[in-house]
């Protein structure tokens, strides 16, 4: 595995710290500087941030990321990866309508916020030519290939739910017991073992198969477009079922250079354990029961207005083989320690 970091170092702290050939200039005034983990330029930059900290009161550096690169064999070698979503979109779902409750939050770090609608966004701002992205408050989607794969292939840990456009949220349902194409769509959908009103239904509805008797049913209905529940292209929301424990030996904090020793982010309930992971995820082996996604028990970031405390998501190398033989878009992985 080879690890490399990048800073958004202030150009105001970068040319009195930094050689001026090392990076590129995304701007007047922020410099995007790429070295290896463990260099002796990323361990200065380490000692410069803290310089900076206790002599200014400032940050070095306004961003950050670390992007660790995997041999193909270390990563089907791998029983776990973390899957990180790459793409993130707005508005979120609170913001066009998706219902939720905020009463039994933690009091620390206002985890627990519950959803109690179905998810509705504006799907024209969902990510094109992607089979997973993410709203900024880590409402998860999916298209309809990847949720294919996910159906046919039996993997388990998660429930598809319906996504509904924000125009067209309000529009009344529709009773499919009441007309002839609607029932036989019923009984079409119990034999192949996706009956209403599962989640499974909306997935295998929106197959091209099952193109003519939608329209029919439309047609019989007089609401176009209704059956769908969509906007163009459907999506649905992955709710993750299954969890697992991070093992304490995972390094957490605020930056790669501050484990946040005063614990400013960390929930004294157990909930939220650091603003970011600092390194690779370490598993107890014993908390997975062998399902092929499943979200931490423990929560990372922050719940700040539409910011939301989110779990890390990891995958089995099952299902991690069938989105990469299907070129399925818009994720990376990371290989996952599992000790016992």
């Amino acid at each position: 595995m080879k690890a490399t970091a990048e800073f958004r170092v202030t150009e105001f702290y970068a040319k009195e710290f930094l050689p001026a050939d090392l990076g590129k200039n995304l701007t007047d005034t922020v410099r995007k500087v790429q070295v290896p983990v463990g260099s002796e330029m990323y361990e200065k930059i380490g000692e410069i941030s803290k310089l900076v900290r206790t002599r200014d009161h400032k940050y070095f550096f306004a961003g950050w990321n670390i992007q660790r690169s995997y041999s193909q064999n270390e990563l089907d070698s791998a029983e776990l990866l973390r899957l990180k979503i790459t793409r993130a979109f707005e508005p979120a779902g609170l913001e066009c309508g998706t219902l939720y409750d905020q009463t039994n939050t933690c009091e620390v770090c206002h985890a627990g916020i519950r959803q109690t609608s179905e998810l509705i966004l504006d799907l024209n701002t969902v990510p094109k030519k992607v089979d997973i992205a993410r709203t900024i408050s880590d409402e998860i989607v999916v298209s309809q290939e990847l949720a294919d794969i996910l159906t046919e292939s039996k993997t388990i840990g998660y429930e598809l739910r319906p996504v509904h456009h924000k125009h067209f949220a309000e529009r009344m349902s529709i009773d499919l017991n009441k007309t002839a194409a609607g029932r036989e769509l019923l009984q079409l959908a119990q034999e192949a073992g996706c009956p209403h009103p599962t989640w499974q239904f909306w997935v295998w509805l929106n197959k091209p198969e099952q193109k003519r008797l939608r329209e029919k049913v439309q047609a019989e209905t007089s609401v176009p477009n209704k059956l769908t529940r969509y906007h163009k292209e459907p999506w649905y929301q992955l709710v993750v079922t299954s969890s697992v424990n991070i093992n304490p030996a995972t390094r957490t904090g605020i930056h790669p250079f501050d484990e946040d020793e005063i614990n400013e982010y960390r929930c004294r309930n157990g909930h939220t354990i650091g603003l970011a992971i600092l390194a690779e995820l370490v598993i107890d082996k014993d908390s997975w029961d062998g399902s092929d996604i499943a979200a931490t028990k423990q929560l990372f970031g922050v719940n700040r207005g539409l910011l939301r405390t989110s779990p890390l998501l990891v995958i089995s190398q099952r299902l991690y083989r069938l989105m990469r033989e299907a070129a399925c878009k818009g994720f990376t992985v990371e290989v996952v320690h599992l000790v016992v």
